[in-house]
């Protein structure tokens, strides 16, 4: 379990046979390091981050997985570069409709 102040459900990881996948890291710096330790104790797959929507609660745990792949809808780009926690070089912005 992940003690957490707000995720709420509102985030998770799965792993698969390639790659580790989290959605939505959380509010915090200190949510997504209890996330990224919470992957790295079940897996030492790549990671790969997906941001649902913009919405802080969900995008500023993602400072811990810089250097990670990252995708989100074309709607939270803005909010994910704002809180500086757009990963390294392998960034990639989902479009789609609202």
């Amino acid at each position: 379990m992940i003690e957490t102040e707000h995720v709420e459900g509102k985030a998770g990881f799965l792993a698969g046979g390639e790659r580790a996948l989290v959605v939505d890291p959380g509010g915090s710096a200190a949510e997504g390091r209890a996330m990224a330790a919470a992957v790295g104790r079940l897996t030492r797959l790549p990671t790969v981050v997906l941001y649902t929507h913009g919405h802080w609660d969900h995008v500023r745990g993602g400072i811990a997985f810089k250097g990670c792949e990252a995708w989100c809808h074309i709607d939270a780009a803005p909010s994910v570069r704002t809180a500086n926690i757009c990963c390294s070089g392998d960034t990639r912005w989902c479009s789609g409709t609202s």
